[in-house]
């Protein structure tokens, strides 16, 4: 599609902004456009789809529109699940029993997927698959009904693939950019299941089977199924010139301009609308501002930072006292709060120094063979790494989001006979001792950079430092902060660190391979 294409009028369809046509809507009042003394805004189209379940299939002429690609076509009509065989499920799992409150919360979802057209009544099929329904708790507080497919995911082929994120500031984001945030409802439900795999999608409650007929959560493909069916809306759209970030149903858009990210976001949902998605304006953001809530970060584009809300702190504070309070707590709790901590290190600078230990004592249990649901004992390490995220999470909350340009740019290198540094016409280096010469070559590299960066920075206070080596392991110690395949590098790694944050000093490592490295012989 070019930016003059415009889709073409009929029965079933009329010509829209983004030149994809759009399927009737329910008549509603026509947008009213800004008069010269009124400030551009969003606008808000009222939407009422009769079906929400599956409901792209009904808008695969538009995605004709916007892309050849086979698979998507082939999905919007109904995503195939891929498998390593045929699922086989030889008995019906029990029901799980439930307390009246919580029956009632799932009586009501059941009825609510059943009004979206997301989940249908189903005959139980004798090569189907049924599955139990368990509770997850919501974003939003309260729960949420799930159909528990563990057992039939391990029959589904796993894709790798890498999902748009928070990461993707450093690359998109400028500094003072204005930004809105859009929701889609109920994002996998519009995707449709081809219906001769719905069979593998049952579940029974009430001694009644219903099969999902769209994108369940709890299908291990359904993240990469939907973030590929994204791919060619991101592609449209960067195409035009708009800067944004996908993840899942969560759209974050950024521009210098206010009236420009006006536009952008009028045409951003225009073009989902047209391909038969639906905005949740209630939990959109689309008042423009220079600090946005997103994927469980605060962004502040005027002084470029990413902090942790008030609300996640107090989260994960009461999360780690229950924990520290308890002689013993079960290994899903461990992995709850291994995940809570991995998932605040961005906005936390030193914090992965900080949960290492957890990580470990998680992985050590599980290649035990034990299960999540067995108890285990926190030890001592583990508890010290809990007690400083109490201690210190507030003083560190808020990450630079954007380097800084190095005051200084170190070039360090390693062997069994020494170490050697260099720093413009500044040179050290030194011989091992021999309690040194016991560790491993990654470990000598890491200490030469420990080295380096204590004899050139000694007179210094607050800078940022290069620091160039040719060990890929060091380097990713160093920039990562720590790691969980050796446990002598964490602890060269924790003395780097610690050093540094103490005379405020920001380091940054980068792999220069040995035939380039200019050290000094050692």
């Amino acid at each position: 599609m070019s930016d003059s294409s415009v889709g073409e009028t009929g029965a079933k369809g009329h010509s829209s902004p983004t030149g994809v046509k759009e399927e009737v809507k329910p008549a509603e009042e026509p947008a009213q456009q800004p008069t010269p003394q009124e400030e551009p805004r969003i606008r808000i189209t009222p939407f009422f789809p009769r079906e929400l379940g599956g409901r792209l299939r009904l808008f695969k002429r538009n995605w004709e529109l916007l892309t050849s690609d086979a698979w998507v076509l082939q999905t919007v009509s109904g995503f195939h699940i891929e498998f390593w065989g045929t699922p086989v499920r030889e008995v019906i799992p029990r029901p799980m029993m439930f307390s009246e409150s919580d029956s009632n919360l799932i009586d009501a979802e059941v009825q609510e997927l059943l009004l979206k057209g997301a989940i249908c009544p189903a005959l139980l099929h004798p090569r189907g698959f049924v599955s139990n329904l368990f509770l997850v708790e919501k974003k939003d507080k309260g729960f949420r009904p799930v159909i528990n497919l563990c057992s039939f995911n391990k029959w589904v082929v796993y894709h790798h693939f890498k999902m748009e994120g928070i990461h993707l500031l450093l690359d998109i984001l400028l500094q003072g950019d204005w930004m809105v945030r859009l929701d889609l409802k109920d994002a996998y439900l519009t995707v449709p299941i081809f219906p001769p795999h719905r069979r593998f999608l049952q579940f029974q409650w009430r001694q009644q089977i219903f099969e999902f007929t769209s994108l369940p959560f709890g299908l291990s493909s359904a993240p990469w199924c939907f973030t590929k069916l994204l791919k060619p809306v991101v592609e449209f759209l960067w195409s035009r010139g708009l800067r944004l970030i996908i993840y899942l149903d969560d759209i974050l858009l950024m521009d210098q301009s206010k009236t420009h990210l006006i536009s952008n976001a009028n045409m951003t949902i225009a073009l989902l609308q047209d391909l038969g998605f639906v905005i949740n304006y209630q939990k959109s953001d689309l008042i423009p501002s220079q600090s946005m809530a997103f994927l469980g970060f605060l962004i502040d584009s005027q002084v470029a930072t990413l902090s942790l809300p008030f609300q996640k702190i107090t989260k994960i504070k009461k999360e780690l006292r229950i924990v520290l309070r308890r002689d013993k707590i079960s290994l899903r709790q461990l992995a709850r709060v291994v995940g809570l901590l991995s998932s605040s290190i961005q906005a936390i600078f030193p914090g992965p120094l900080h949960y290492r230990a957890l990580q470990r004592l998680k992985n050590h249990h599980l290649r035990r063979g034990m299960t999540y649901s067995e108890r285990i004992a926190l030890n001592s390490e583990a508890r010290t790494e809990i007690q400083w995220w109490l201690d210190h999470m507030e003083a560190w909350n808020g990450r630079a989001i954007f380097g800084s340009s190095p005051d200084l740019v170190i070039e360090s290198d390693a062997s069994l006979q020494g170490w050697g540094a260099r720093c413009g016409d500044l040179s050290f280096g030194g011989h091992w001792t021999p309690q040194e010469l016991n560790l491993h070559i990654n470990c000598l590299e890491l200490l030469a950079d420990s080295f380096a960066i204590k004899s050139l920075t000694r007179d210094r206070v607050s800078c940022v430092v290069l620091l160039w080596m040719d060990n890929v392991s060091a380097v990713q110690y160093i920039n990562r902060l720590g790691g969980t395949r050796s446990r002598g590098l964490v602890e060269l790694v924790k003395d780097f660190w610690h050093f540094c944050l103490a005379h405020q000093i920001s380091v940054s490592a980068e792999y220069l391979p040995g035939i380039q490295n200019g050290t000094p012989g050692i």
